[in-house]
């Protein structure tokens, strides 16, 4: 598995197109499920806004988890459970802050994801605040901008959280993709999503019940759950899954690498390590074999 993690990493550096494969899927995917949110809530304005907003999603405008740079030498579940004793969970805890407050002073969370921000506020602003007025243009779109930053933000203190305390424990029957790594980055993140989808939309959902409706405030902030879900489902694990089975699928198209490539390795491992050459063989033609 830990060879499986090597060819991967090195296969999107060459490659290249798994990547934008990847980040094409994931653009979809949030655009079609936040589209359907909008709809559901504003009609079809709604429905264009969360299209255009959660195609973004696929974009590198905010930290995702780098699974290449996660190793196996995780902590075991044991040794996990030893950090929640009562003398060291408020020093855990205080860890977690300290992690989120790094990630809110760190300048390039806010600049790299500006235009998107920007782009964001725009267009919620014009297409579901400014046939009110203007002055419900203008809250809709900080609203919108206050929840893009609050969950680009959340990810990413994430994002650390689970790199930090994540257990990987690679299996001999595991699967190929996703490997244990993405696995466990996965797992982390399905339990990060409901933290930030129930934390993002507080603020902006208060700020257009108070300047606009009511209504209006609980609509915009269940739109604002649901693509903070997506998002954090995205960022943290659904990323990186996909990229590996398009790093596979490219691999097998190239006629690079077979799929399953696990059989095939563990048969290579075999003849180089296993199995006794005859004495006049040259090395490295039964290595090229």
């Amino acid at each position: 598995m830990f060879t499986l993690e090597l060819l991967d990493k090195y296969a999107v550096g060459r490659l290249g197109s798994p990547t934008k494969r990847s980040s094409l899927i994931c653009g979809l995917a949030g655009g079609l499920v936040l589209s359907a949110a909008g709809l559901t809530a504003y009609g079809w304005r709604g429905g264009l806004a969360g299209a255009a907003i959660g195609m973004t999603m696929g974009l590198p405008h905010s930290e995702r988890i780098d699974t290449f740079d996660v190793s196996y030498n995780r902590r075991t579940r044991d040794q996990l459970r030893e950090v929640w004793n009562p003398e060291d969970r408020i020093d855990r805890i205080a860890d977690w802050v300290f992690t989120f407050q790094l990630v809110v002073s760190n300048s390039r969370f806010y600049l790299g994801a500006l235009p998107i921000t920007a782009s964001a506020a725009a267009t919620v602003g014009i297409l579901l605040g400014s046939p009110d007025g203007l002055v419900s243009g203008l809250t809709y779109g900080v609203a919108t901008a206050v929840a893009v930053r609050t969950a680009v933000i959340l990810c990413s203190g994430c994002s650390h959280v689970i790199q930090d305390m994540q257990a990987v424990a690679p299996h001999e029957r595991s699967g190929e993709v996703p490997s244990p790594i993405a696995r466990a980055v996965a797992r982390g993140g399905l339990l990060a999503t409901p933290v930030v989808a129930l934390a993002t939309p507080i603020l902006p959902g208060l700020l257009v019940a108070l300047l606009v409706t009511s209504t209006d405030g609980v609509k915009l902030a269940a739109v604002v759950a649901v693509g903070a879900a997506m998002l954090t489902l995205i960022r943290l694990g659904g990323f990186a899954v996909v990229e590996q089975a398009m790093v596979r699928l490219t691999l097998r198209k190239r006629d690079l690498a077979p799929l399953p490539l696990r059989p095939f390795l563990d048969y290579a491992t075999q003849c180089l390590f296993l199995r006794q050459l005859p004495v006049r063989t040259p090395v490295a033609p039964g290595i090229l074999r």
